[in-house]
């Protein structure tokens, strides 16, 4: 049986960079699926992104990162398997001082 994950929102509270906008980057098993500019108190329509399909035995991991000239600032990662079906969830994202969430839910 397949699951579907749709994400809809990215939230920031506290940017990574401590002047400015961060520059976001979203991967989805390691594949770029968004990237944009967002600064604190703000946030972003991400449902744009394609509906991910996955398996009962299969987990997504989605990742953030914030670009830098001098390398990519890793932000954290949440893995989604299991979760109920409608009920919107959120995953939190806060390694390097940063804060930020992402609104997703899992589609019938």
């Amino acid at each position: 049986m397949t699951k579907q994950l749709h994400l809809y929102s990215l939230s920031c509270r506290k940017t990574e960079d401590a002047t400015g906008m961060d520059d976001i980057i979203l991967r989805v098993n390691g594949i770029t699926r968004w990237s944009g500019r967002i600064t604190d108190g703000q946030t972003v329509d991400i449902s744009s992104i394609d509906t991910i399909v996955y398996g009962d035995d299969q987990d997504v991991r989605i990742e953030l990162y914030e670009s830098d000239v001098e390398g990519d600032d890793f932000l954290g990662f949440n893995s989604v398997s299991n979760y109920p079906v409608g009920i919107p969830f959120f995953l939190q994202y806060s390694l390097d001082e940063a804060d930020y969430t992402i609104k997703a839910a899992l589609l019938t």
